[in-house]
């Protein structure tokens, strides 16, 4: 990722309101209401000191730039994304919802895969602090 890729995502959460406190979360689930059940639960854990980025417009802006906002991001969420790779190699923590892939990643200590409560599990993955 080159430095004005980064400089150009990082110019993007400004955009949309990102302030330093606020946790990154760059989301690629398909189903809408998914989607809004995330943002909403995590916004309430959080107090809003969220920049959500949502798959509507990881679909709109520039694709060289998906890439440098998933290596902003505090946390990766996902289904079925071509991203969950590219994410693991930067470290991005990522929740994976299982989706209807039948290749999934290897558990690591920055990935969980889907197994009962999303809440909980994606509740491992925030950053205590920021």
């Amino acid at each position: 990722i080159s430095k004005e890729e980064k400089g150009m995502a990082t110019e993007f959460i400004r955009y949309k309101g990102h302030k330093e406190k606020n946790l990154i979360i760059v989301c690629d689930v398909p189903d809408k209401k998914k989607e809004l059940v995330i943002k909403e639960y995590i916004a309430h854990q959080t107090r809003d000191r969220l920049t959500f980025i949502g798959q509507d417009e990881l679909l709109t802006i520039d694709p060289n730039l998906v890439i440098p906002l998933i290596s902003l991001a505090d946390v990766f969420i996902a289904e079925d994304s071509i991203y969950t790779y590219p994410a693991q190699v930067l470290g991005t923590r990522t929740y994976l919802f299982k989706g209807k892939s039948k290749l999934l990643p290897m558990v690591t200590p920055r990935l969980f895969i889907e197994k009962e409560d999303f809440k909980k599990e994606i509740l491992l993955l925030l950053p205590s602090k920021k």
